[in-house]
């Protein structure tokens, strides 16, 4: 009796296992199609040979502004890949500004100096590390040829590793020859170190009127300045003490990832890179380096929050004359080459490992009517994390590597 009824029970858990599995199956089949999804995209997908970016020719050849991206900020894959495309966008297709997401001021600070030295400009994870090395060198050695490469960065955030005393020693010494001396602002001046390190101070541990004076001193000092403002050097200080205040703001009233204050930013970072498109590098053909998020381009929006980013103030401005091409990989690999953070196998991403080419790339402004990626699908291109959204929408191309790897840094 206990006998019969133990092979019952038994039978029961695994006609359920089957159920399960034969639903999973079935729902998975039923949604995606893999093999017709597969098929589909062998028709659209470009194989990629990384000494060979010519395919972009077309793509490219009426843009002025290639936005580029990356899913994560430590994907050494993806910025070696990056820095090809730029070498062979400046070589082939004569783009020859390159701006990141990184500070307006210590991109201008960086470049003033002879050495060119990433650490006091950009971000540190595309700096000195073995994916960015060579790129920099590149950057080096292209101020001796007939089309030098021109930096610049267009964040509000404080970026390279400047120094506190040396950053604002320059603010003052600044301030100073507009006849602004800051001993006028006590409050300012007390905390003139620790404001100037930027996105490291803690406003929400200071108190209430502090901060108030604070945000007044610098008011007061951006009021005398605009109207002063005569030139590119006028103009950098002033976006750049502007962009102080309004962060600080923004990290006073907003958590990190609040999107209000990712909205804000956007917004700001797109007003930098207009003015630098529209007055610094006039005419000229414009890469912009940042994560995936900045540069889609249009607005995303759910229940009461609303984001606008930087791509979409872009490409509402310039239109047709914008490239937006995002990078996506289907899992990251560590060092002993174990595959983690792996993409749902309902993604474009699954497809397109399932598609065997390690590096392809998709042309989402080329797509038959009847492509399943004119609809809503799922995707890990915003912080591999997988959503459901009409990705066509938010980006132009779509370039994927396989599996990205951690970067290799000092």
């Amino acid at each position: 009796m206990i006998s019969s009824l133990k092979n019952i029970v038994l039978f029961i858990f695994f006609a359920i296992c089957l159920i399960v599995v034969c639903n999973v199956g079935y729902n998975y089949t039923s949604q995606c199609n893999i093999e017709e999804k597969t098929a589909m995209l062998e028709g659209i997908v470009t194989k990629v040979d990384i000494d060979d970016f010519a395919f972009l020719d077309e793509v490219l050849q009426d843009k002025r502004i290639v936005l580029l991206g990356e899913q994560l900020h430590n994907d050494g894959t993806t910025f070696e890949m990056k820095a090809r495309i730029i070498k062979y966008l400046h070589d082939k297709l004569g783009f020859n500004v390159i701006l990141y997401e990184s500070g307006l001021y210590d991109m201008w600070y960086m470049g003033s100096r002879d050495t060119l030295n990433p650490n006091t400009g950009v971000f540190y994870f595309w700096g000195d590390n073995d994916e960015c090395r060579p790129l920099w060198d590149y950057y080096r050695n292209s101020k001796q040829s007939e089309n030098p490469i021109k930096l610049g960065g267009f964040d509000i955030q404080v970026s390279g590793r400047i120094g506190t005393v040396i950053r604002s020693q320059l603010i003052e010494n600044y301030l100073s020859e507009k006849g602004i001396e800051l001993d006028d602002y006590p409050n300012l001046r007390t905390m003139i170190d620790r404001i100037y390190g930027g996105i490291w101070w803690e406003y929400n541990k200071m108190e209430n009127t502090l901060y108030a004076s604070i945000q007044n001193d610098l008011s007061l000092i951006l009021d005398r300045l605009e109207k002063e403002k005569a030139g590119y050097i006028d103009e950098v200080y002033y976006r750049y003490l502007s962009g102080i205040k309004i962060y600080n703001e923004l990290r006073w009233n907003y958590d990190s990832g609040n999107p209000i204050r990712m909205h804000i930013r956007d917004s700001l970072m797109a007003d930098n890179l207009t003015w630098l498109v529209e007055d610094v590098y006039k005419n000229e053909k414009i890469i912009v380096w940042a994560a995936n998020i900045h540069i889609f381009t249009t607005a995303l929006s759910e229940g009461e929050w609303y984001y606008k980013p930087m791509g979409a103030n872009i490409k509402d401005r310039y239109k047709n004359d914008v490239y937006s091409m995002v990078f996506t990989s289907y899992a990251r690999k560590n060092k002993s080459g174990h595959l983690y953070n792996v993409a749902s196998n309902k993604s474009v991403e699954y497809l397109l490992y399932m598609n065997k080419n390690r590096y392809s790339f998709i042309n989402l402004k080329d797509l038959p009517e009847d492509s399943f990626l004119n609809e809503d699908v799922i995707s890990t291109v915003n912080q591999m994390m997988n959503i459901k959204n009409n990705w066509k929408n938010q980006f132009d191309g779509v370039f994927f590597i396989d599996a990205i790897t951690p970067l290799n840094a000092k």
